[in-house]
């Protein structure tokens, strides 16, 4: 997973979740300068069962969401 937004985030942060470790890993490659910047944040997470406080995102973007 690239974040091309990253790139054009002026403020604010992306936290991008994947629930394989493997996805999670080369977004971290691929994304490291964002990271290190502390603009982008890469967990390993299942999103059903996540622990993010109410009202903590301004957008929310799913893609290859399989809910079944």
């Amino acid at each position: 997973m690239h974040l091309p937004s990253s790139e054009r985030l002026t403020t604010g942060r992306i936290l991008a979740v994947d629930r394989a470790a493997s996805a999670v890993r080369l977004a971290g490659e691929r994304n490291a300068a964002h990271i290190r910047a502390g603009t982008v944040e890469v967990r390993q997470l299942d999103i059903t069962a996540a622990d993010l406080p109410d009202g903590s995102f301004d957008t929310v973007f799913a893609a290859n969401v399989s809910l079944f």
